[in-house]
């Protein structure tokens, strides 16, 4: 895709770690002690396990920072300075593709937590590959994750007010429902907020999600495939063996960053685990060795796990409301919550429905070609919308 022109108030942006503090990663990572052989680190049901970190430590001692840097520096990246609702500014990384077609959709990519912005660009790759112009494509970093600013420390901060500045940059880049609005897709926390812009914006036309928090009890008259059988069945195993971190981020925020800024390790182990089982296609190592590596180097964990605090509450509005715009869903048989197709018909007026046969929680990572052709076929349905 061809980068248009875009609001002076952008600034371009490369991402600089110094080798100082690329250094220091590294001894930390060669001096941070294992623990010992232990029989639950050899089963991967009681979490990750030693042999895993044990390659992993070895491979991080001389892992090419500098080439993945570099890599990385090849995407068109931006800072924009947006308002929150109380007018305070916030800086939003962001990468960004727009095409000069004036008939091409927006779409806005929202991750979730443990992923960034990294996690959507091989299905971006993909993208732009494949449908080169027809779609301009924009995935932030949220707000507290990598390079954008992090909450504000004298007053909570919540969904809603992502979703505000989520809007804020869309509409800021050109995208208002004047100009032909945008859509929203989002994985994990990203869903939510993609909600929260649709309840919230009309700015926001629709959204896609690949996974909803939303709780799903089964009726007498429940006709559910094998499929979905067993996506439930993944959900109840998630829920009684994959959910406790999900607690202590929620309970405990403070002390579980306290923990995890101690050593790089920690935060592999915290963050491997969850790359590891709730993923279908293997992720490979490198790639989570940079994404744990940028989450150091940036230290934003701390900065990241807000909503944990606020998605899980029995009196949390957003899951509560009937969407009313347009949904599309990607459905992966080993995401965390595999809900089934009349759960989805419960969210809002479902347009688009796609059941994959391989997948999990990170399909922008492990099946991106599948993915892209999703979202293009999600954009394409108001394209014609329109035409009509």
């Amino acid at each position: 895709m061809e980068v248009a022109e875009k609001p002076g108030s952008l600034s371009p942006f490369k991402i600089q770690i110094s080798p100082d503090k690329w250094n220091r990663l590294v001894d930390l990572v060669r001096l941070s002690p294992l623990p010992p052989p232990t029989f639950e680190g050899k089963d991967p049901k009681f979490g990750i396990q030693n042999e895993y970190m044990e390659n992993a430590k070895r491979e991080w001692q001389t892992f090419d920072w500098k080439a993945h840097e570099e890599k990385l520096n090849e995407l068109p990246q931006f800072i924009a300075e947006v308002e929150d609702k109380h007018g305070e500014l916030f800086q939003i990384h962001f990468v960004g593709y727009f095409t000069k077609n004036p008939k091409a959709k927006s779409i806005i990519l929202l991750h979730g937590w443990p992923g960034s912005f990294m996690e959507y660009l091989p299905t971006v790759e993909a993208i732009q590959s494949r449908f080169s112009n027809e779609v301009n494509v924009i995935v932030p970093s949220l707000p507290g994750y990598m390079f954008s600013s992090g909450p504000p420390l004298d007053k909570d901060f919540k969904i809603e007010d992502v979703a505000f500045l989520m809007n804020g940059l869309m509409t800021q880049l050109g995208y208002s429902s004047q100009n032909g609005g945008y859509l929203a897709q989002g994985g994990d926390i990203g869903s939510v907020v993609a909600r929260a812009l649709a309840l919230n914006f009309q700015d926001c036309l629709g959204i896609h999600l690949t996974m909803d928090f939303a709780p799903f009890s089964r009726s007498s008259d429940s006709q559910l495939t094998p499929a979905e059988e067993k996506g439930l069945a993944r959900g109840e195993w998630f829920r009684a063996n994959g959910a406790a971190y999900a607690f202590e981020h929620g309970t405990r925020p403070s002390t579980i960053s306290h923990v995890l800024a101690s050593s790089p390790l920690a935060l592999l182990a915290w963050m491997g685990e969850k790359f590891r089982d709730w993923a279908d296609i293997e992720i490979p190592l490198d790639v989570v060795l940079c994404n744990v590596s940028l989450w150091w180097l940036t230290e934003t964990f701390p900065l990241s796990i807000y909503a944990y605090r606020e998605v899980p509450s029995p009196d949390f509005q957003i899951l509560k409301q009937r969407v009313p715009k347009p949904i599309g869903f990607s459905w992966f048989p080993l995401d965390i919550n595999p809900l089934p197709r009349v759960a989805i018909e419960m969210i809002g007026p479902l347009i688009f429905f796609r059941r994959h046969e391989r997948g999990g929680h990170f399909p922008a990572l492990e099946v991106p070609e599948e993915f892209a052709q999703d979202l293009v076929a999600f954009c394409r349905l108001f394209s014609l919308s329109k035409s009509q």
